[in-house]
């Protein structure tokens, strides 16, 4: 008994000692801020820049970033605090939708398009989680010494000392009698942008849609377009863009802090619009679903019928695979038994309108694409099989193991190599390399390179609408394969 009242006491002790020093910490920031940092926002960010507090316990900071002329402002409201009078003005939600929505998770952290995360209530305990806010420019959170405010100084030191954030400056406020520190961090190591985006809200799917068709945008979205503009909770967008219309594609988007997620893939597979380092559609049939784009129900731009079959069946087959609940006659795991939606009655359902017929496992699914040149290149393959255990399982692993093109390699040397006269010494560092070169080939201009899975690093030169390289190509392969 004396030993577990020693251990109480003990324990009690420390925690009391942490917390004074952790306040002490937390004392200290605020004095050298008052000396050094204190800054102003118009000092750090433009009047557009998207904020977004997560888990708001007042509208202080609502109020301060409104008053200096911020528009995007977007406050999530914890479900809990639905009747908080410091919140909500007897419905602060519904009478201000455009500036508060609701927080339903921890994940939503992380699941935003905003440049600022601001982290209030229990959320500050997040700033431990790097990988949480790590898509933003800066975290930030308001100081009030609270024991949320504790573990919050103790996760920031953790991100200081390894180098993911460093402190930027202090914006000091006052407002209804009350002074408010808001610690704001740079984020030094953030991700780097991929296909996924996030819709307002406030600006609603309506409203973008129609601002793309003004600002020309040639798109589709891509699948699960039915009831457009209307969308089920959880759902997203997936939008197939032209190449010279992202930028257009993502000032529409980021206007405002957002929470719909959407996947923007461009036709080459353009940094920030790709899907796993290369194009979502093999280039020249991305292109053919853009040229036979079709109005739907008057509110956005979707593949033809056609289209929309061969697509939907490429999704289901190379991108899903047995995640897509669709069966396979090779392999014996089970397929996904919840899948996302119900592929094969849709696709049974898209062929018949189209006259098709194209069976009821992957292989058989992938036999008709074959035949009707909708199977990926193998390239392409080879990169999908690194998520896809089907496409492994049916290209890559019934393969002769002994074949002299197991280890096959191309590499390809662009136009500015010829031109400088490069091609000899990298010829050179092939062979150094470990490499035979069985083979070069000068392609000449004329020569397509649609057929390629548009990843030589997002760009391809284009020439009278066709897709072109002057290259040198040299085949090699590993001597070891011999051995």
């Amino acid at each position: 008994m004396n030993l577990a009242m020693k251990l109480v006491h003990e324990a009690t002790h420390y925690i009391v000692v942490s917390a004074l020093m952790a306040r002490r910490l937390l004392r200290l920031m605020v004095t050298l801020c008052d000396r050094s940092l204190i800054k102003g926002p118009r000092d750090i960010w433009s009047p557009r820049t998207r904020f977004i507090e997560i888990d708001c316990e007042d509208k202080l900071i609502a109020e301060y970033f409104m008053g200096e002329g911020f528009t995007g402002y977007l406050g999530l409201i914890a479900k809990q605090k639905n009747n908080d009078s410091n919140l909500t003005d007897n419905n602060l939600e519904n009478n201000n939708p455009d500036f508060f929505d609701r927080y339903l998770s921890r994940d939503q952290i992380g699941k935003n398009n905003a440049e600022v995360i601001i982290l209030s209530g229990k959320t500050k305990r997040n700033v431990w989680d790097f990988s949480a806010y790590r898509h933003a420019r800066f975290i930030a959170w308001s100081l009030k010494l609270t024991y949320d405010d504790l573990i919050a100084a103790v996760g920031w030191m953790k991100n200081v000392v390894t180098g993911n954030i460093k402190l930027h400056c202090v914006i000091r406020n006052s407002l209804k009698d009350r002074k408010v520190y808001l610690v704001v961090n740079e984020v030094l190591r953030t991700t780097h942008s991929r296909a996924r985006r996030y819709l307002s809200s406030r600006m609603g799917v309506q409203r973008y849609l129609r601002d793309l068709s003004l600002r020309s945008v040639r798109y589709v979205v891509l699948r699960w377009f039915e009831n457009m503009p209307a969308m089920e909770p959880g759902e997203d967008i997936d939008f197939l863009v032209h190449d010279d219309d992202m930028d257009a594609m993502d000032e529409i988007l980021g206007q405002y802090p957002g929470l719909i997620p959407c996947d923007v893939y461009s036709v080459s597979g353009l940094p920030g619009s790709q899907y796993r380092d290369m194009a979502y559609y093999p280039p020249y049939l991305a292109s053919r679903i853009l040229e036979d784009a079709v109005m739907h129900n008057g509110c956005c731009y979707a593949p033809s019928p056609e289209q929309h079959f061969f697509s939907l069946a490429f999704h289901a087959a190379y991108h899903k695979g047995l995640r897509s609940g669709i069966k396979s006659s090779l392999m014996d795991y089970d397929t996904e038994e919840t899948p996302e939606h119900d592929y094969l009655p849709t696709l049974h359902r898209l062929a018949r309108d189209n006259g098709f017929v194209c069976g009821s496992t992957l292989e058989e699914i992938d036999d008709f694409l074959a035949s009707h040149g909708w199977r990926p290149p193998r390239d392409m393959l080879a990169k999908l099989s690194e998520d896809n255990t089907w496409i492994r399982k049916r290209f890559f692993e019934i393969e002769d193991k002994g074949s002299i093109y197991e280890k096959l390699v191309v590499f390809v040397f662009r136009e500015k190599v010829l031109e400088h006269g490069l091609d000899d010494l990298l010829m050179n560092k092939i062979e150094e390399s470990g490499f035979r070169i069985i083979a070069s080939k000068k392609l000449p201009s004329s020569t397509v390179v649609g057929i390629f899975r548009g990843s030589f690093e997002g760009r391809i030169e284009e020439t009278s609408g066709s897709v072109f390289l002057e290259n040198e190509i040299a085949v090699g392969m590993r001597e070891s394969i011999y051995c």
